[in-house]
């Protein structure tokens, strides 16, 4: 994507048009280091990244739980079911900090401009559309930083889409009332199986969603000793 990047981005926009000043800040910054040569640098997370002179486990929210615990700093997780491990997060944020009181996990992409749902048609509109997307942070937004009664304060709710239904449902806990966990098992058949009977392996091709940029081929299967 390097060069790939570079045809289609001009860069950084200088503020009211001050390139004197956007080239200081660029120099300023020229020793930052290429973060992508920094990430392969680095094989395990307390591994110290000379360049940087940390480690991941050092700059993980995790390490800093209980000073964002102490704030209660409002947050918002704004996630998508098929977008990496963004919505797991956010779900942990709400159950573990006070302030994270609202997520919304949609099944669009990682920007949320595409719809990403397996169960539809590749160029099927996304739910909800883009503005309405947009106001709704914007309430969130308006909130704590305008402190404009939006409504929002006192509310604790979880906003998530259910693919194959295709519907939008609220909670305010997690899991929601009514779920529960069971653990299902690939059968000989492609299909799904309660019985962890089938021994074996085969090998599945997922298709590319509309707005994935990535093809998964994993081996797939359960053994006895797979439990």
């Amino acid at each position: 994507m390097g060069l790939l990047a570079n045809l289609m981005t001009q860069g950084v926009r200088p503020i009211n048009g001050d390139r004197p000043a956007l080239a200081e800040a660029i120099r300023e910054h020229s020793a930052n280091g290429d973060p992508y040569q920094i990430g392969n640098d680095v094989t395990f997370r307390d591994e110290i990244e000379p360049e940087v002179g940390t480690s991941v486990e050092q700059l993980a929210i995790h390490t800093y739980r209980q000073a964002i615990f102490d704030s209660q700093i409002p947050s918002y997780g704004w996630t998508s079911w098929l977008d990496a491990g963004t919505a797991e997060a956010a779900l942990r944020r709400f159950l573990t900090y006070p302030g994270a009181d609202h997520v919304t996990i949609g099944a669009w992409n990682h920007s949320g401009m595409l719809q990403a749902s397996p169960y539809l048609a590749e160029r099927e509109p996304i739910s909800p559309p883009a503005e309405i997307q947009f106001r709704e942070l914007l309430r969130f937004l308006d909130t704590y930083l305008l402190d404009m009664d939006t409504g929002i304060r006192g509310e604790r709710k979880i906003t998530y889409y259910t693919l194959g239904s295709e519907t939008w449902q609220t909670c305010s806990t997690w899991p929601p009332v009514g779920v529960e966990i069971q653990r299902w098992y690939f059968n000989a058949d492609y299909g799904l199986s309660r019985n962890p009977s089938y021994t074996g392996w085969r090998r599945l091709l997922c298709r590319q969603f509309p707005g994935q940029h990535w093809t998964a081929q994993p081996l797939v299967g359960t053994r006895p000793d797979d439990q």
